[in-house]
């Protein structure tokens, strides 16, 4: 039986918008209740505006942490007080560790991203590879394809001014593996990769979930479409790549393995993958 929730429970938490669509609280809530961990993990809409002020409260309650979603992963940076190094080297925050009054934003995005590759039996590897998005998801795709030895990475953007500041921020290390293009100039650049990530939130519940973040007839018939949206599980992208014969991968895998290693900052206990995929699978329509 499920304990009540009493004064001795921990606070860990969600903030971006939306969040309606989220799963996060399901996982690890399910995870606090399965290893007998007092703590309940809450969902909060925060407006752009009261950011500042959402992160001083949490810190203020004397949270455990929480985590960082759409749309501030990356403008979250300036109200923490530290940045573990693969996070400043993302320069995005999916994670936030609160120890004694002080902040501390970590990046489990990255490492989920690539479990879940490795998972289903793609490696980045000598590959040329596509990421759509000039946000923090898609900051955390580019930084792991270039960590595993992806031979070229193009940063696809609707703002080719954003996409061309991810490629300034990462040029001293990484300038030859690098290209910014535009996305209505992809055709011939997607003929090219082994790998197509969707790191926008286009599809998304709530989020222009009827479109896809590149035209239909962009998507190559021998390719991996990876869509990091996760609800619904089956988008409009990913219908259109499989009908072309394409694998796909949803963004289920990756919320999973981040969300282990974030509880993992938390908690100290690496939970157990099998059992949440189990869960998950009982609550979520795969």
């Amino acid at each position: 039986m499920q304990e009540l929730i009493n004064a001795q429970f921990n606070l860990v938490g969600l903030i971006g918008n939306p969040i309606k669509h989220s799963l996060s609280p399901l996982l690890h809530n399910y995870l606090f209740n399965m290893l007998n961990i007092k703590a309940v993990y809450l969902a909060f809409p925060v407006e752009n505006h009261f950011l500042e002020r959402a992160v001083q409260g949490l810190v203020a309650l004397n949270a455990k942490g929480f985590n960082v979603t759409i749309p501030y992963k990356e403008s979250i940076i300036p109200f923490l007080n530290k940045l573990d190094d693969l996070a400043k080297d993302v320069g995005a925050v999916n994670t936030v560790v609160i120890d004694q009054g002080t902040s501390i934003g970590y990046n489990t995005d990255v490492s989920g991203f690539l479990k879940s590759l490795k998972k289903n039996g793609f490696d980045p590897k000598d590959k040329v590879t596509a990421v759509i998005g000039t946000g923090g998801a898609a900051r955390a795709a580019i930084i792991g394809l270039l960590h595993a030895g992806s031979s070229q990475v193009h940063i696809i953007g609707r703002n080719i001014d954003k996409a061309q500041q991810i490629f300034d921020i990462y040029a001293n290390s990484h300038a030859n593996k690098l290209k910014v293009i535009e996305i209505d100039k992809t055709a011939s650049v997607f003929e090219q990769c082994a790998l197509i990530v969707n790191a926008t939130p286009i599809g998304m519940y709530g989020y222009l979930e009827k479109s896809m973040p590149l035209s239909e007839e962009y998507i190559p018939n021998q390719c991996l479409i990876y869509d990091m949206v996760y609800n619904p599980l089956e988008t409009v992208l990913l219908k259109k790549a499989k009908s072309k014969g394409c694998q796909v991968i949803n963004g289920l895998d990756m919320l999973i393995y981040q969300g282990a290693d974030a509880f993992k900052l938390w908690t100290g206990i690496e939970p157990p993958i099998d059992l949440i995929y189990d869960f998950l699978k009982k609550h979520v329509t795969i």
